[in-house]
């Protein structure tokens, strides 16, 4: 009788095949949903949640549907793009995993970002996820020397655990998976320095030998041009969470277009903002959907797809659904109301709260467009102005001086700009120099406002700029240097350097290539408020067109580098001096503190009414101070510290 000789892989994909089909064939052999699963046998740790005890699927609701397709033989791909704190690592990737090992065990990959974030999920979440749900006890080794058992491979029956940090490219080599999770991929892609393409790319590659896989993706997004959890969700069947209205059941997306909350006009004409009211306007019936009625509505929730048909199943969530004590509306009301001051906050509030990718309008500054933005102002120095600072830049024959004013939300305005030409190394040149930074500004509401802070280039004369900034620091005029090169979200934009910070000289290292990812984007604003940049008309010797036009040479370079990732860099095409020193009179105000960028609504207000108590002097025959004299009293001088954190 003649056998017939199968390869091994065959038979193995025979013997799935037939698992596979074992609930169609015996339906006593059929999986149980994965929520009533968890729900029976899962318990949360006191150190790992906020509610310790049994697992219950209605503190987080909308998670439901989630793990419901997770344990589908119908979708191979499960997307979530989501905001923060929605509990979802700890419902929807702890749990699934907890019911695969229980249910239907296989070999899983669990991808983080890191591989610290791996090993700490490994040492911290996996044993307690085993111990306390009843099926799994046991059944990770305490094996510890055994070669099938180390921190980031864990053996369990039938199957293996194996997890991955996205910046350990090697450990995705010589795997097959059939359960794959990769947690906030967008953060993945930033520290993979894999050769062989994405993290997505090379982790679903080890998944091509089983029929039956299952793939879950998950984070928050970064920017949308390169965003990778963006485009998993647009190429999905897109379903977004819609909650009835309390008064009219109309369901509905809960959108910050629709976000309100009340305020009260004080006596001193301020708004007073009352962040406990925020509330939802139904876009129906226009009646007001309470915080209180949150928890029923997101009870009574439903997914609609966007984009049905397609075989992916894709999740919009955002952080207005959530019932966590953390993302009460009154707490996000307040976090959007501080974003709309600061770009860089407003970044984080859309990856982080709306559960969006935020879209950058363009690279650089389009051709003319600052040229049509000038304007007048009564004074020197406009009512909206509580700060002054500046930036210098020092060329082989000329020093190019900026004074920048700012006020509320960092709105600025460019007070004055000065060309002094002449040789850095003679000595005339700084005086002149100190002659403009010591010179009283006019301000519009009467009282004159004189420059806090001065940041003056090192760049290429660092010992003769550091001779004039050493015995000038109580003046607060410190030498800065700006680093370019691969654009780094980690870390301080602005910070002091280590190897001057207990030495004659107080150095700062500016990122330049973030400095200038932020002055783009403010430049682009063209609506007065928060993160606005002002520009008089021309002055005798600066702010004229040619100034103008310098920001229009600041050009954002997209490449890859030889292991695949993606840099962003700024070139100069052409002079950029105005963006040098915009940006080191910015510099100047992030190193002054928050003390003072958090008070800039106070200063304003306090110069103004300095000016209103001259006025009344000189209205009743009394004499204004002179200038010099005024100047004789300045504020306190602000010695900058270490900076852990600008941005």
């Amino acid at each position: 009788m003649m056998q017939l000789a199968t390869h091994p892989s065959a038979r193995a994909a025979l013997a799935r095949r037939i698992i596979a089909s074992a609930p169609r064939l015996f339906p006593s052999l059929e999986k149980p949903p994965v929520t009533a699963w968890l729900e029976q046998h899962r318990k949360l740790s006191a150190s790992g949640s906020s509610r310790a005890g049994d697992y219950k699927v209605d503190r987080t609701p909308y998670l439901r549907e989630i793990l419901e397709v997770l344990g589908d033989d119908e979708h191979e791909r499960v997307v979530v793009k989501k905001a923060a704190r929605l509990g979802l690592t700890e419902g929807a990737i702890n749990g699934f995993i907890a019911y695969a090992v229980g249910v239907d065990p296989g070999p899983i990959m669990v991808v983080w970002p890191t591989k610290d974030d791996a090993m700490d999920w490994s040492k911290e979440v996996l044993p307690e996820l085993f111990s306390l749900t009843g099926p799994l006890k046991g059944k990770l080794s305490d094996a510890s020397r055994a070669s099938d058992n180390t921190v980031l491979h864990k053996a369990i029956p039938g199957g293996h655990i194996h997890i991955v940090g996205s910046n350990s490219p090697r450990t995705f080599r010589r795997r097959n998976i059939r359960y794959l999770l990769i947690d906030e991929v967008d953060a993945c892609d930033l520290y993979s320095r894999g050769r062989e393409g994405s993290v997505v790319q090379r982790a679903v590659r080890r998944t091509t030998t089983y029929d039956n896989r299952k793939i879950l993706i998950t984070g928050s997004p970064e920017l949308k041009e390169t965003s990778r959890i963006e485009k998993e969700f647009e190429n999905s069947d897109q379903r977004h969470l819609y909650v009835p209205c309390p008064h009219c059941g109309h369901f509905q997306v809960l959108r910050l277009a629709n976000f309100e909350w009340d305020k009260d006009e004080t006596k001193s004409g301020r708004l007073k903002h009352k962040f406990e009211t925020a509330h939802f306007k139904c876009i129906s019936c226009s009646e007001r959907m309470e915080h209180h009625d949150k928890k029923a509505m997101v009870l009574a929730h439903k997914y609609i797809a966007h984009n049905p048909g397609h075989p992916v199943a894709g999740f919009m969530l955002n952080a207005f659904v959530s019932l966590f004590p953390n993302a009460s509306w009154a707490q996000i009301a307040e976090e959007y109301y501080i974003a709309t001051k600061d770009e860089t906050e407003m970044i984080a509030f859309v990856n982080t709260i709306l559960g969006e990718a935020y879209e950058e309008r363009g690279g650089g500054v389009e051709k003319g467009a600052l040229l049509q933005r000038r304007a007048t102002w009564a004074a020197p120095v406009p009512r909206e102005v509580g700060v002054l600072t500046a930036g210098v830049d020092v060329q082989h024959d000329r020093l190019e001086v900026l004074v920048v004013g700012w006020g509320v939300g960092q709105e600025s305005w460019q007070i004055a700009h000065h060309r002094i030409f002449g040789d850095p190394d003679e000595a005339d040149v700084w005086q002149r120099l100190d002659t403009i930074l010591m010179r009283p500004y006019q301000h519009e509401g009467g009282a004159p406002l004189y420059v806090r802070m001065t940041m003056v280039d090192a760049g290429d004369l660092p010992e003769r700029v550091h001779a004039y900034t050493r015995p000038r620091r109580a003046r607060n005029v410190f030498s800065i240097r700006g680093e370019g090169g691969a654009r780094k979200r980690k870390g301080p934009m602005l910070k002091r350097s280590k190897s001057e910070l207990y030495g004659n000289n107080t150095l700062f290292i500016l990122d330049v290539d973030r400095a200038k990812d932020l002055l783009a984007r403010r430049l682009r604003i063209t609506t007065a408020g928060p993160g606005m940049i002002h520009f008089p008309l021309a002055q005798e010797d600066g702010l004229d067109d040619e100034y103008l036009l310098q920001f229009e040479n600041m050009k954002l370079i997209k490449r890859r580098d030889r292991y695949g990732r993606e840099i962003r860099h700024w070139a100069d095409k052409g002079l950029v001096e105005a963006v040098d020193v915009t940006n080191y009179a910015y510099a100047s105000l992030v190193a002054l503190g928050d003390a003072v960028i958090n008070e800039l609504p106070q200063l304003v207000a306090d110069i103004q009414k300095r000016g209103q108590e001259l006025r009344h002097v000189t209205q009743h025959g009394g004499l204004v101070p002179p200038p010099r004299a005024m100047a004789a009293t300045p504020a306190t001088p602000h010695r900058p510290r270490l900076i852990s954190k600008v941005d």
